[in-house]
């Protein structure tokens, strides 16, 4: 598609408020989305809550058929993950350095990269692109969205990751491909829509 039409299209699915102060990975307590995971031919839902935030750390609590829950920081442009969590198992991994998740506001052409130790101290690298500009539709609507491409490489393993984040949304879509299997992550509801 020529770029000025997508662009053009861009603008019309993103709101005024999103276009003057776009934030792809908003944090507030109480903010909630829930998505649908395709992989293997089964389908599933989880929900992603944030509950707590204690100075610049947000705890998010994602729930499925476990709990996880994950501390995020946002400052100097960046989200980046500190720990995660599964309290059933009592397990807990730092990751260090902190995982530079996510430049924010993302940027067409933006790169970058991380490398260091995750859940049971594995190490793990990653490097990021921001591509640009994308139309993703998804069930809970289409979305003005940017896409992120991230290779992985985790004890070893190769995984694969594309992510579209929308402008006070948030992530409204991932695909994940690691060892042949492919798995699908979209958007069907999240809690603040509306908001100013």
């Amino acid at each position: 598609m020529h770029t000025t039409i997508k662009l053009f299209l861009l603008g019309l699915a993103l709101s005024p408020a999103a276009l003057a102060n776009p934030d792809y990975f908003p944090l507030k307590v109480g903010d909630s989305w829930n998505y649908r995971i395709t992989s293997a031919g089964k389908t599933s839902n989880f929900t992603i809550k944030v509950v707590k935030q204690t100075g610049d750390q947000f705890q998010v609590e994602t729930t499925s058929t476990q709990v996880i829950d994950d501390w995020y920081s946002k400052s100097a442009g960046w989200v980046q993950i500190h720990k995660t969590a599964y309290p059933k198992s009592k397990m807990t991994a730092d990751m260090k350095p902190p995982r530079k998740l996510l430049k924010n506001p993302l940027m067409a052409g933006e790169k970058w990269d991380w490398k260091g130790t995750g859940m049971m101290g594995v190490s793990m690298e990653e490097h990021n692109k921001v591509v640009g500009a994308a139309l993703v539709k998804v069930p809970a609507g289409e979305f003005g969205a940017m896409r992120l491409d991230t290779a992985c490489t985790q004890g070893g393993a190769k995984v694969s990751k594309v992510y579209y984040y929308a402008p006070n949304v948030g992530m409204v879509k991932s695909e994940t491909e690691s060892s042949g299997v492919k798995s699908t992550c979209e958007l069907m509801d999240w809690s603040f829509k509306g908001r100013k």
